[in-house]
C-alpha cells in the first residue's frame, strides 16, 4: 500500500520542494540524527492513510495511482513540446529519441490507457483528478513566489522564505 500511494518517494519530493521554497515550510525539516525528512514523510503517510480509508481496496488504490501516473506522464510529455517551441535556444543535454514521433506515440498510448481507466474505473479516476486539482491553487501561489525570488526576474524581491 505504501508504494501504491506514493509514500515511498512523495515525502522526499515535498521535502525537496520545501527546501527550494516551492512548498510550505515544515516539510523541509529533517530528523537530527537520521537526516530523513520526517515531517514530509509523516504528512505523506497521513495522506496515504486517507486514501486507504477512502478507496478501501488495493485494486482501487492501484487504479488511482496508475491514473495519476498516466496524467503525470502525459503532462511531462506535453511539457517537452511546449518547452521546445517556447524556448528553442535552451541547450539540450539530452535529446528525446525519435522526437517528435516517439514522444507523441508515448503520449497517445498513455492517453488511451487513461481513457480506458476513466471508462472502467470512474471513481478512482475522479479521486485522482480531484486530488490533482487541489494542487492547482498552490501551483499559482508557489510559482509566483518562485518568480519573485529568482534573480533577474522582473518582480525580483528577495528570498521567498
Amino acid at each position: 500500500v505504501r508504494d501504491a500511494c506514493g509514500a515511498g518517494s512523495a515525502g522526499r519530493i515535498a521535502y525537496a520542494m520545501a527546501l527550494d521554497g516551492l512548498f510550505f515550510a515544515g516539510p523541509d525539516r529533517a530528523h537530527d540524527r537520521l537526516r530523513t525528512p520526517r515531517v514530509a514523510i509523516l504528512a505523506q503517510a497521513i495522506v496515504a492513510g486517507g486514501l486507504v480509508l477512502a478507496l478501501r481496496r488495493f485494486p482501487s488504490l492501484l487504479d488511482y495511482t496508475t491514473f495519476a501516473i498516466l496524467l503525470a506522464a502525459m503532462a511531462s510529455t506535453s511539457a517537452l513540446y511546449v518547452l521546445r517551441s517556447r524556448r528553442p535556444e535552451l541547450p539540450r543535454p539530452y535529446r528525446a529519441w525519435g522526437y517528435p514521433l516517439v514522444p507523441a506515440a508515448y503520449f497517445l498510448a498513455n492517453a488511451a490507457i487513461a481513457g480506458a481507466l476513466l471508462y472502467g474505473r470512474p471513481l478512482e479516476c475522479a479521486v485522482a483528478l480531484g486530488v490533482t486539482a487541489t494542487g492547482i491553487p498552490f501551483l499559482f501561489v508557489f510559482s509566483r513566489r518562485e518568480r519573485r525570488w529568482r534573480p533577474g526576474s522582473p518582480d525580483a524581491g528577495g528570498d521567498p522564505r
